[in-house]
């Protein structure tokens, strides 16, 4: 009921309510039509890492490690790692997330990424993911870092 009642105010402003954005998209519209405001929509993202300093942080470190639940096409989009990309553009910005669905070397060129772990790498049903968690992590992480550091004497050799 109330997703046929949003879909029919976001047809009335012209807006598709299946499409990535629909809300801001919506309520945009709404208020320019209204005249009660210019409206910006700034992803979440954008406001938590300028509010938190970020892109000096970023420029005083080696690495930067982020995470997601889920990376995928829609991560482009406004989530978290591809805002941590875009505010560090001279650091090298990992991600780990709990799935990945795509190609990772593909997402992580688009993204800004220097590389995507995935901690269900043993691609474990869902049903064991919880108790095997903080196991799979911590392997993950490690071997990032191994593999960052490898990397760095690599390129300094």
């Amino acid at each position: 009921m109330r997703t046929q009642a949003l879909s029919t105010a976001y047809s009335e402003l012209g807006c598709n309510f299946t499409q990535p954005n629909a809300l801001y998209q919506g309520a945009t519209k709404y208020w320019e039509r209204e005249q009660c405001a210019t409206v910006i929509i700034v992803a979440g993202i954008e406001t938590l890492l300028c509010e938190a300093g970020f892109d000096a942080l970023a420029l005083r470190s080696s690495l930067v490690v982020t995470g997601e639940g889920r990376i995928d096409e829609q991560s482009m989009q406004g989530k978290v790692p591809w805002g941590v990309a875009k505010h560090a553009p001279h650091t090298p910005v990992i991600a780990i997330a709990g799935g990945v669905q795509g190609d990772r070397s593909t997402l992580a060129c688009q993204m800004g990424l220097v590389r995507i772990y995935e901690a269900n790498y043993r691609q474990r049903p869902p049903h064991e993911i919880g108790r095997y968690c903080r196991e799979d992590l911590e392997y993950i992480a490690v071997r990032a870092a191994k593999e960052f550091l490898q990397d760095c004497k690599a390129s300094a050799d």
